[in-house]
């Protein structure tokens, strides 16, 4: 909780902050249940480990068009992707499997629909930072 009175540089006010980062990116890896399989509680761990870049990521994400989409649909183009082909390990029911530290990354790239195709040059690009034109 941020404290009154307090300032940007201040202790208590960067505290306060990281709280409500993390509490906002836990609320936001609760919501990913129907999406994937997390059984060692992988995310939830780098949020209590306060992994900023993580925090960051997810609270970024909770708005991603991907997160519609239906899971038959999205593992079907994640398989079209070259950059996300072999990335992904999939259940039954089509949900993404978390297995190891190592594969928070690529999902969360994925949520954030990172890969963008040029159409004019026909290039795909990693691009975090995208603006919607259309």
């Amino acid at each position: 909780m941020l404290i009154a009175g307090t300032k940007p540089g201040d202790r208590w006010y960067r505290e306060g902050l990281l709280l409500i980062f993390k509490n906002h990116a836990s609320d936001v890896c609760r919501d990913l249940g129907e999406l994937i399989i997390d059984e060692q509680n992988l995310l939830q761990g780098q949020i209590d480990a306060a992994t900023m870049s993580i925090v960051r990521k997810l609270v970024k994400v909770q708005a991603s068009p991907v997160l519609r989409m239906e899971r038959s649909v999205l593992r079907r183009r994640l398989s079209e992707i070259d950059a996300y082909r072999n990335e992904f390990t999939f259940d039954d029911d089509d949900k993404i499997v978390l297995r190891y530290k190592k594969d928070i990354r690529p999902f969360l790239k994925m949520l954030n629909d990172e890969i963008v195709h040029s159409p004019l040059t026909g290039t795909m690009y990693e691009s975090p930072n995208k603006t919607l034109i259309q």
